[in-house]
């Protein structure tokens, strides 16, 4: 009897162990087929979204958020694929007035109707960019560059979009960089605004140059200074040492060469020469007054009471669980494996409020 019993057990182990590679095997024969279809996962599907490519479809897309400096001025829909902005048209645009500002996508072929099923430009994937503002504008997908009549204007990446080093629009969700410069440059700015933005940049790097010369005229003076009490008292010399290498400096704030702001050594924010916000001791982030968000100790990053990513101990930028770039120790500034900017005279305790501000658009 016992020996039946044994038997029977063996069978049964030995059943299931078979039993369990042949549904392993079959799950990968599965996962092969779904490919060999053309099937993808919910995560596949998500990262397509991501690529400097004409947008597709996505039923299950939720409607995406889009701001002109902080303020909510449209949506983007993907699963209609409709560009719909809060303004509207006006008594001359006859029976569409009154009626919001929408554009819609052709995800067959990159072209762009209005309201009324007239064109409104065109994408293409190789970046090239037919626009109602601009005219024939060029996106590169592998520097993210915005480029008109051969210059580069700006940037546009999965949720923002700067010009000239000042960061002008942003969505509220990762969407393709391609759709980001079509609606922000092509449709958002005029030509008028874009040299705005280029007078900006230039006034700002006059006013940098003119600080640090003013800070190289206080540095000989202060290190004239220091030798004079040198002479008279070397224990005095080293006291003065020590307090201006301990001294912090303002964090200076560069995107694609250009300075665009900086962080004073009180937490105080600039941008372009206006004082945005602050970035306080506890990690609170405030823009204009009020609390936008916080940098908590682990490094999670919450924006309007939401968590939006996570700034690691090593630098490295997690926006929904996905690393995107990294701040690292010298200050160079990554987004997909290509520098975008400098943060210079960092310390490493300057780490997550550089990266709140060039990841997590509060500024």
């Amino acid at each position: 009897m016992r020996h039946s019993i044994k038997t029977t057990m063996m069978v049964l182990v030995t059943m299931f162990a078979f039993s369990t590679a042949a549904d392993a095997q079959f799950s990968i024969n599965l996962n092969k087929a779904r490919k060999a279809l053309g099937i993808k996962t919910k995560k596949e599907k998500a990262m397509d979204a991501l690529k400097p490519t004409i947008p597709q479809p996505d039923k299950k897309g939720k409607p995406v958020t889009i701001k002109w400096m902080n303020k909510k001025v449209g949506e983007w829909d993907p699963a209609t694929l409709m560009l719909v902005f809060n303004d509207t048209y006006d008594e001359s645009a006859g029976e569409y007035a009154g009626q919001h500002i929408t554009f819609m996508l052709d995800p067959a072929t990159g072209k762009w109707t209005n309201i009324a099923g007239r064109p409104a430009g065109q994408m293409n994937n190789d970046g090239t960019l037919e626009t109602p503002n601009l005219g024939t504008i060029k996106f590169n997908p592998k520097t993210n560059e915005v480029s008109m009549d051969g210059e580069v204007i700006g940037f546009a990446t999965i949720n923002e979009a700067s010009c000239y080093g000042t960061t002008f629009s942003s969505f509220d969700g990762y969407v393709s960089p391609l759709l980001v410069a079509y609606t922000t440059f092509g449709v958002m700015v005029s030509k008028d605004q874009i040299g705005r933005f280029k007078l900006l940049q230039q006034q700002a790097k006059a006013e940098a140059a003119a600080r640090a010369a003013k800070e190289r005229e206080l540095a000989a003076a202060r290190a004239a200074s220091s030798s004079r009490v040198s002479s008279s008292s070397s224990s005095s010399s080293n006291s003065s040492s020590s307090s201006s290498s301990s001294s912090k400096q303002s964090i200076e704030l560069y995107r694609s060469g250009s300075r665009f702001g900086e962080i004073r050594p009180n937490g105080d924010i600039y941008i372009s020469g206006s004082r945005v916000g602050e970035a306080r001791s506890n990690g609170d982030i405030y823009v204009n007054g009020s609390n936008r968000g916080e940098v908590r100790s682990n490094g999670d990053v919450y924006k309007s009471g939401r968590r939006v990513g996570e700034i690691r101990s090593n630098g490295e930028i997690y926006l929904d669980g996905r690393r995107v770039g990294e701040v690292r120790s010298n200050g160079d500034v990554y987004l997909d494996g290509r520098c975008v900017g400098n943060a210079r005279n960092m310390t490493s305790s300057d780490v997550k409020t550089v990266a709140a501000i060039y990841f997590f658009n509060f500024f």
